[in-house]
């Protein structure tokens, strides 16, 4: 009885599954009936939540818990839509704790439960972002904009992939669409601020990345990134000043650490450049960016042994890359 009142009040909350009048199918239903009914049945759950602890692991799942999903999966007999929501729950857990091949098998799931769901295409798109398959990721993301074109989180994850892709105008296009309806992201700001910046369109660059700032006065990206343009621009003491407050905002990034050793580079501060790359290195020990840079900055200062075993490190990452193959040739004439 419990749990088939359970299952009565998961649908009225969820939006989806069936419980009578509270049956909703359609993306556009889910966005907007789907959410009047959830604020009435939140109370409601909230009753049956406290009353029995087997019931209380759907609020833990719906954060992710990945133990809590598998228990209402295996013992809950749920079908159809509501049991997809739970394997989308379980993906996103996995995807949090960086299990990526468990999180495509869940979501996989998902979709084949309930392939008419928006959500669950985006959520596939996120983890194969992340596993940087951006074909697939751009995938998932026409799917959830077939059934949803005006999907939030779809078209400005898909402003993300398309930067990662070096499709700079496609990117832009769409977060323009995405800004139009949802004019206060500060993400989606800064996003564009870096798309500008790689088309060599500063002025616009700027613009963006002032109004990610206004928007959310700590978003970190945005610093950073208008440090980039400074230091493109050769505005070398403002660029530092930006990746410093950058830092300050959010340390553990490895981005503002390269960033301003390519300033101190340019000072020719070589010994603060090479402190701030070993950071970025420590921070994520495959970024070949910084790899590079610092083999550069060891060479500069006459310290050929070291330098040549970044670029021998840099190159095992990168193997196809010519810039760095002919920088380790150059020191080994």
């Amino acid at each position: 009885m419990l749990r088939r009142l359970f299952a009565y009040v998961f649908a009225m909350f969820t939006g989806i599954g069936e419980a009578g009048p509270f049956t909703v199918k359609s993306n556009e239903q889910r966005s907007g009936i789907g959410k009047v009914y959830a604020v009435a049945a939140s109370a409601a759950l909230a009753a049956v939540l406290s009353a029995s602890p087997g019931i209380a692991s759907e609020r833990d799942c719906r954060t992710g818990n990945v133990d809590a999903c598998t228990t209402i999966i295996e013992e809950w007999g749920l079908r159809g839509s509501q049991l997809a929501l739970v394997y989308s729950n379980r993906a996103t857990g996995f995807y949090r704790t960086g299990k990526l091949e468990e999180a495509l098998a869940d979501i996989a799931r998902a979709i084949e439960l309930d392939p008419e769901q928006a959500g669950h295409y985006i959520t596939e798109a996120k983890i194969h972002f992340r596993a940087k398959e951006f074909g697939a990721a751009l995938a998932s993301l026409d799917h959830a904009l077939r059934l949803d074109p005006d999907a939030r989180d779809a078209l400005s994850l898909q402003g993300a992939v398309l930067i990662h892709m070096e499709n700079f105008q496609g990117a832009i296009d769409a977060l323009d669409k995405t800004l139009e309806a949802h004019p206060n992201s500060p993400a989606n700001y800064s996003n564009r601020c870096s798309a500008y910046r790689e088309l060599g369109q500063y002025d616009l660059a700027l613009v963006d990345c002032n109004r990610s700032i206004k928007v959310q006065i700590d978003f970190a990206s945005a610093y950073y990134h208008r440090g980039m343009i400074y230091l493109d621009l050769g505005l070398t003491q403002s660029a530092i000043a930006e990746f410093d407050h950058t830092l300050e905002i959010r340390d553990g990034r490895p981005w503002p650490y390269l960033g301003r050793g390519m300033a101190y580079a340019r000072l020719e501060r070589h010994e603060r450049a090479i402190e701030d790359y070993s950071k970025a290195i420590e921070i994520r020990p495959e970024m070949h960016q910084a790899l590079f840079h610092r083999g550069e900055a060891y060479r500069e200062m006459g310290r050929t042994a070291a330098a040549i075993e970044d670029f021998e490190a840099v190159i095992a990452l990168d193997p196809e890359n010519q810039t760095y193959r002919d920088a380790l040739a150059r020191l080994e004439r």
